[in-house]
This record gives C-alpha cells, structure tokens and sequence, in this order.
C-alpha cells in the first residue's frame, strides 16, 4: 500500500501483506491504516481552499474501499449521485485524483519488470525490492514530463497486477467527516469548479 502526492512522488510505503489476507485487513492491520485512523500520522495543518475563505484539513483520497474520515474522502454512494449532480461532481473529481495512483504504479510496472512477473524469492527479499523501487521513485523528484489529459476519462493504467482492491474496509463516518465532505462538494461546484466535469458528468461518466 503507498500513499501518493500530488508530483508522482511514493511519500508513504507499506509492504508486506499477502495475497491471502483479507482485502480489509490490508489497510485495517497496516502500520500506515492504523496511524492514520488513531490520528497518529503526520499530516500538515489545515489549509484555505484557494480563493476562498473555508478552512479545511489535508485529506487522502480514497475509493469506497476506504473509510470516511476527517482526513480520507471517499466518494459519495453511486445511488445518491443519480438525482444529484454536485455529488456525482465530486465523485468525479475524487476519480480524477485518484487516478494519479494508478498513473504510478503504472509508472513503476513500466520501470521495474518484477511488478509483471512471479518474483521468485523469499518473502523478506520481495519486501525489500518493492521498497527500493518506491525509494527510486521518491528520489527521482518531481514527474513534470509526464502529461495526463485531465477531461480523458478513459486513461486507464494496464498490468498492474500487484496492486490490492481494497474491499470492504468500513467504519461509521464521523459528523465531522460528513462535514468535511460536504465542504469539498460545494468547493467543487463553485470555486473550484474546473471546464469539463459538468459536460464529463452529463456525458455518461461512470464513477468508479
């Protein structure tokens, strides 16, 4: 599991969950889940959003898989984005960010051939290998060659087989979280509204 800013950049790695465990034992049991949920993780103070006067704290974005917490969004539940479009805006905007993970880790399979084969060696070694290419990839600094079309919604990243889908890890959001959520919403869909989401929203996007 890694955590990825906003530069390409492996900021946070945890190896060493196997294919056997529980998908929601993976992000519950690692060292990275468990700090960030007893709130024991270190994240910059809160931040204005950008012309604006609403403060708001650092956020990871997350899919469904993730829990709803004051500093992990999720999205909202499909079902709840047929009849309102600011939320299936967010959804939106939520996919597109995340989508820089999947750009990474599609950036190390194309680096690293062992993300596309059975790695034959112990266990202790792997851990060891996949660490070493996020530390590579966290040395290499900032990834401005690399241009992603921000209205494509269909750029997808291909043979990333070692990344875990992450199921079912849950937890009852807080009211401050909801808050939170809802905080961005609004920002979405006034401020920080950008050209396409309306026309990528009315166009037949499929939040993910």
């Amino acid at each position: 599991m890694a955590l990825v800013d906003a530069n390409y950049r492996i900021i946070i790695a945890d190896v060493g969950a196997y294919g056997k465990n529980s998908d929601g034992g993976i992000f519950s049991n690692s060292v990275m889940g468990q700090a960030l949920l007893n709130g024991k993780l270190s994240i910059p103070s809160n931040k204005t959003l950008p012309g604006t006067n609403i403060t708001l704290p650092h956020v990871i974005v997350g899919d469904e898989s993730f829990p709803l917490n004051k500093n992990i969004m999720r999205p909202y539940p499909r079902i709840q984005t047929r009849h309102d479009e600011t939320k299936a805006i967010f959804n939106y905007r939520l996919s597109r960010a995340r989508r820089l993970t999947e750009n990474v880790f599609g950036i190390l399979t194309q680096k690293f051939r062992i993300y596309q084969r059975r790695l034959q060696m112990s266990p202790e070694h792997i851990d060891n290998v996949i660490l070493a290419t996020c530390l590579r990839n966290f040395l290499r600094g900032n990834l401005h060659a690399i241009e992603i079309d921000p209205s494509n919604n269909n750029q997808q990243t291909n043979n990333v087989s070692t990344i875990h889908d992450l199921r079912n890890v849950g937890g009852k959001a807080t009211e401050e979280a909801l808050h939170i959520r809802e905080e961005f919403k609004n920002y979405f869909c006034t401020t920080g509204a950008v050209d396409w989401q309306t026309d990528m929203i009315r166009g037949g996007y499929t939040n993910q």
